[in-house]
């Protein structure tokens, strides 16, 4: 038996070809070698061994046919291709003509042949076409968001308007060196009434792009000695670490509801005085959480 061998970098159907063809005829060896063994043990005679092995045949045969067929139908749309797709957009232009032609020639009512003109005064065929515009013109624009939680909700542009009410909430939140929250630009302005603070971020351009975002919190005070820590977060978290005392363990997995729990038994002790919980998202640190005794963070 001759098995094909890998001479070239192989790829896409010449590859499956030439692996299927492997396997056809490592089944044909072991279909020879299991009737011999049932001859053998007189399971079988020779005669029923022949019907096997017609019926083995018969049917790697109906595979290649099936396979060749395959090809044959896949190398057609390839070829034509192009010429498919010029077809489907005629037949999408067409079906929406008959679509729009059927909704002209029915009375309509008033307010919404009306509501067929915007404000500039372009006429729209039908109402529907001009809400597909408003949409589309509304999904291009940015949103302003004034929440950390909204921060997963964001896309590419979108602005964050945070006004914190100390100076550490924003250290916390723009994280200035840029890893954890980068942003296009960073400034303070003078609010009125006054505050620590005010920031405006643009989130996401070819410099600073959109990266993973979360916040985490207890959801019950924490005492130092006890078996677990208890909170919530807010965004992709994938792991956690607790650093204690400036010792890391690793351990404490996010659940589907937007809460998780931490095995700390042994690690906080009640002596212990510097307990941070740290979250992760695939390997990488997006936020932190200092944890006090018998205090919420």
């Amino acid at each position: 038996m001759k098995l094909n061998r890998w001479t070239t970098l192989l790829q896409g159907r010449d590859f499956r070809n030439a692996t299927n063809a492997n396997w056809d005829m490592l089944e044909k060896e072991a279909a020879d070698l299991y009737l011999e063994i049932k001859k053998v043990l007189g399971i079988i005679d020779e005669k029923e061994a022949e019907l096997y092995r017609y019926i083995i045949t018969e049917d790697n045969q109906l595979r290649e046919r099936m396979k060749s067929e395959d090809d044959a139908l896949r190398n057609l749309i390839g070829d034509n291709k192009e010429e498919l797709e010029i077809g489907l957009q005629h037949l999408d232009t067409e079906l929406n003509n008959r679509v729009d032609n059927l909704i002209k020639s029915t009375p309509q009512p008033s307010e919404i042949m009306d509501a067929r003109t915007d404000k500039d005064g372009k006429v729209y065929t039908v109402l529907r076409e001009r809400l597909t515009a408003l949409q589309i013109d509304a999904e291009s624009k940015l949103r302003v968001f004034h929440s950390i939680d909204d921060i997963p909700k964001m896309k590419t542009n979108d602005w964050l308007m945070y006004e914190s009410g100390a100076i550490n909430d924003i250290q916390t939140f723009v994280n200035l060196d840029g890893d954890r929250y980068p942003l296009t630009f960073v400034k303070e302005v003078v609010a009125i009434p006054p505050r620590s603070a005010l920031v405006f971020g643009n989130l996401g351009d070819s410099v600073f792009p959109v990266i993973n975002a979360a916040k985490i919190r207890l959801s019950s005070k924490f005492s130092f000695g006890a078996t677990y820590i208890y909170g919530v977060y807010v965004g992709e978290v994938t792991s956690f670490q607790t650093i204690v005392d400036g010792i890391i363990y690793s351990g404490g997995d996010p659940l589907p509801d937007g809460t998780f729990k931490i095995y700390v038994a042994g690690r906080v002790l009640s002596s212990s005085i510097n307990v941070v919980v740290v979250a992760f998202s695939n390997g990488k640190e997006i936020t932190r959480m200092q944890v006090f005794n018998n205090m919420m963070s």
